[in-house]
């Protein structure tokens, strides 16, 4: 599992990115951002979430900023790397 953290102009974390493989072994992605009424970011309450989002998948829109993370050519290199594939997505 590869797991990237948002992090804010601050470099505080805001949000996290999860790819992963699921049961049938099919690579996933799932996400977590704070809500800016909510306090600071739980990086393992994020985790969790994200990850939850990339076993069931979810109806929610994409962000912006997670659409970003997962348009990084650094970050896709880095999931072929891990997963040894090609087509990710």
């Amino acid at each position: 599992m590869i797991v990237k953290y948002i992090r804010n102009n601050k470099r505080i974390p805001s949000g996290v990115v999860v790819v992963m493989r699921n049961d049938n072994n099919e690579i996933k992605f799932g996400w977590s951002l704070h809500r800016k009424d909510d306090g600071h970011f739980i990086k393992s309450r994020g985790l969790n979430i994200a990850i939850g989002r990339a076993k069931n998948g979810t109806d929610e829109l994409m962000p912006m900023t997670v659409a970003r993370v997962l348009q990084d050519s650094n970050f896709i290199d880095r999931c072929k790397k891990y997963f040894k594939q090609n087509n990710l997505m």
